[in-house]
């Protein structure tokens, strides 16, 4: 699914369940909506949300019980932005956050 396999910045995905811990994101999935990780037991998956991805599980640190998600932003190829999600293992739209703008 990428075209740098081994960098090691990004983590492993693909539409097949992989061997390691992993994440489990529906392909139109919003703001942790369908979230799950693997060995949760909790195999509901809402078809409205397409496909599932799997993704290499990498733990975050948290920060005071808060785990930090840094997302980006592309308009048109040009990159636009950033947002800082905090919250829970699996962040959700009633998560803190703060935008920024790059100009």
């Amino acid at each position: 699914m990428t075209d740098n396999p081994d960098h090691p910045l990004l983590l492993e995905a693909s539409f097949e369940p992989l061997r390691e811990d992993h994440v489990i994101k529906p392909m139109f999935g919003r703001e942790g909506r369908g979230v799950r990780f693997s060995g949760s037991g909790d195999p509901t998956l809402d078809p409205k949300l397409g496909r599932e991805i799997y993704q290499r599980r990498f733990d975050v640190q948290s920060h005071e019980g808060q785990y930090p998600v840094i997302g980006s932003w592309s308009v048109d190829g040009a990159f636009c932005g950033i947002g800082i999600r905090e919250g829970g293992e699996i962040t959700s739209n009633t998560s803190a956050f703060v935008p920024h703008i790059v100009s």
